[in-house]
């Protein structure tokens, strides 16, 4: 029975960790879609006025420890810029990640790979395992003997005994530590993309380990979710419940859908009994309901107010009135002051960015594929 270290999948399955009941916008740094030509650098970066400051590039990832990951051409190596816009990085690598953690893995050539720190230094080329993006000191790598965590020096913290089952969601992310807790699995499978579009760690028994890899929480549960505020949401095979640190349940599970509390309430849903429909709402970390079971989708709590739809997303404070109007075609949760908003014109979505008045700091402009703010910028794609 092997231990993976990795998250569930990201649908609205009983046996997925992080269930989004919401249709998102792409992440996509590159959109693949063969009508429009990828070739063309189309990507920049905004401040919160909505000018442009650095761009346009045929690649971009958003900014994070403070540089951004930019690609000029095609055929261009990458390089990081700072929130100025300025080459901070030049590099002569083929691909490069976000910087995590003070340092960025970069790739080149058939198979090789390392990481840069912020001097543009090469580490840990070409090591005997294949590693994540780093938080908090280590990353979570593979070798053929399995999965552990290694730091920065590119030893094992944790041994690699744990079984990988070849998803990249195991390794592709950063260790989080939520309440100084990682969540990982013992005995899960992988599953079946074909019932199960974006595949990912299903069943086995769910665990939550501390920084020196002991093992603080575990029970017998067919699903689990990161740790916030104290509660971490978990399924016992019918519905999902919420357990401490202790691994007692503080809400019985009740619920058809489940996240992790986020600004004082956690997003919630229920199954109709009439049909298949499902209505979210949000509950305290008594269990009891604050705002009752209504919206067809709805977003965790930041800075007070929460994204829900009913027809057209809005914005809610946690009296369940709405602060902000519900007249957007799709919204995301406030990041520092800022959302991003879609509004529908002549048949096509345009991004744009309001702040907690509703009000438009950027006016609707840019492709679906433009990012949140982070760390004061966001990657935009312009309009073809």
């Amino acid at each position: 029975m092997g231990l993976t270290i990795g998250y569930g999948t990201l649908s609205s399955s009983p046996q997925s960790l992080s269930p989004i009941p919401s249709p998102q916008l792409s992440r996509s740094a590159v959109p693949i879609d063969s009508e429009s030509d990828t070739t063309r650098p189309d990507y920049g970066f905004i401040d919160e006025t909505g000018v442009v400051i650095a761009g346009p590039f045929y690649e971009a990832e958003s900014f994070s420890d403070g540089l951004a990951m930019v690609r000029e051409k095609i055929d261009s190596p990458v390089s990081y810029i700072n929130r100025q816009g300025e080459v901070a990085i030049q590099t002569k690598f083929e691909y490069g990640e976000s910087f995590s953690d003070g340092l960025a893995k970069v790739h080149w050539g058939r198979g090789h790979d390392g990481f840069i720190d912020k001097t543009g230094k090469l580490l840990l080329k070409n090591s005997p395992f294949r590693a994540g993006p780093f938080g908090h000191g280590i990353a979570i790598a593979v070798t053929t003997s399995g999965l552990g965590w290694v730091n920065k020096q590119g030893q094992f913290v944790l041994e690699p005994k744990f079984t990988f089952h070849g998803s990249e969601l195991e390794v592709y992310r950063a260790p989080s530590f939520h309440d100084g807790l990682e969540l990982m699995n013992l005995g899960g499978s992988l599953a079946d993309k074909e019932s199960d579009w974006r595949g990912g760690i299903i069943g086995g028994e769910w665990i939550y380990l501390n920084r020196q890899g002991d093992v603080v929480v575990k029970g017998e549960f067919t699903s689990a979710q990161p740790f916030s505020e104290g509660l971490a949401p978990v399924h016992d095979g019918n519905h999902w419940g919420y357990i401490d640190r202790n691994g007692d349940y503080q809400i019985k599970p009740q619920f058809d859908y489940a996240t992790p509390f986020s600004d004082g309430l956690a997003v919630v849903g229920l199954d109709q009994e009439s049909g298949n429909q499902r209505r979210y709402g949000y509950i305290n970390p008594q269990g009891e309901f604050v705002i009752p079971p209504q919206y067809t989708y709805a977003r965790e709590f930041t800075e007070g107010v929460a994204a829900v739809e009913e027809g057209d997303w809005g914005y809610i404070n946690k009296s369940g009135e709405y602060a902000i109007p519900a007249r957007f075609s799709n919204a995301e949760s406030f990041v520092d002051g800022i959302a991003r908003v879609s509004t529908d014109q002549a048949n096509r979505s345009r991004i744009g960015y309001i702040n907690l008045q509703g009000q438009y700091v950027v006016e609707p402009q840019y492709d679906i594929f433009s990012e949140d703010f982070s760390e004061g910028r966001a990657l935009v794609k312009f309009e073809e």
